[in-house]
């Protein structure tokens, strides 16, 4: 408990220094207020709800930040990968103090493997970047496809004789697609792969990456044109990659 009140109180004088010196935050507000609940559950002695409330704090704060990085296309490395860890950390507190809950799981799987992909998608711009940072790029591919492939695997599909409202929800039950995270997360991870691939890998390691991504791909074109069709999503650039594979 002490590590975890030391942490809380770290990171909320963090954000108060935050808001007074630059312009009001909504997500520095409410992880301001998150924090300022975590340090009464925490008098109380209820570590579950202090920590729920802290990651919350912290998510928010991160979030923030993560703004920022996209606005400055990702110009400081160091701050991008501090940011990744500091949600990866934030997973492994909450687990020490707290029972597992998926939501938070995903949430955190997805922050990465998208700032990930963002990384990767904003450095792919610029073709002269893109050679200056060979190693950091690699990284954080390999990095955002390890994320979201642990967000895509936290819950496992539904099948069987479940009672839905109507079979466009059965399907996306059945196919593991519980959000429209889960649907773009099927995107960004086999643009990701394609990306990948293009490094010229082991062969091997060519043949995995090459089905993991036809695996995804398939399976977003076959929603995206069936239960989702009159949703608004395209399954053209997931059908352009997949020809590439043929």
């Amino acid at each position: 408990m002490d590590k975890l009140r030391l942490l809380v109180v770290q990171e909320a004088e963090e954000t108060r220094e935050h808001l007074a010196s630059s312009r009001r935050d909504e997500f520095l507000v409410k992880a301001k207020l998150s924090y300022e609940k975590a340090l009464e559950f925490l008098d109380q002695g209820d570590l579950v709800q202090a920590t729920t409330h802290w990651l919350k704090g912290r998510l928010d704060a991160t979030y923030s930040v993560e703004q920022v990085l996209v606005a400055e296309e990702f110009s400081d490395f160091a701050r991008t990968r501090s940011l990744l860890r500091k949600l990866s950390d934030g997973l492994d507190v909450y687990l020490e103090h707290a029972p597992p809950d998926v939501d938070i799981q995903e949430c955190i799987e997805w922050r990465q493997g998208a700032l990930a992909y963002m990384y990767c998608s904003t450095v792919r711009q610029n073709e002269e970047r893109l050679k200056t940072v060979p190693l950091q790029y690699e990284e954080m591919l390999r990095f955002g496809i390890d994320h979201l492939k642990k967000m895509l695997d936290i819950r496992q599909p539904i099948r069987g004789s479940v009672e839905c409202k109507d079979s466009d929800t059965k399907e996306l039950l059945e196919y593991g697609a519980f959000s429209d995270t889960h649907v773009l997360g099927l995107m960004y991870l086999g643009e990701m792969c394609d990306w990948l691939r293009n490094l010229k890998l082991e062969d091997e390691e060519n043949r995995q990456i090459t089905d993991l991504e036809q695996t995804v791909l398939k399976t977003y074109v076959k929603l995206t044109e069936g239960p989702l069709k009159s949703h608004g999503w395209s399954s053209a650039n997931a059908r352009g990659l997949l020809s590439k594979l043929e």
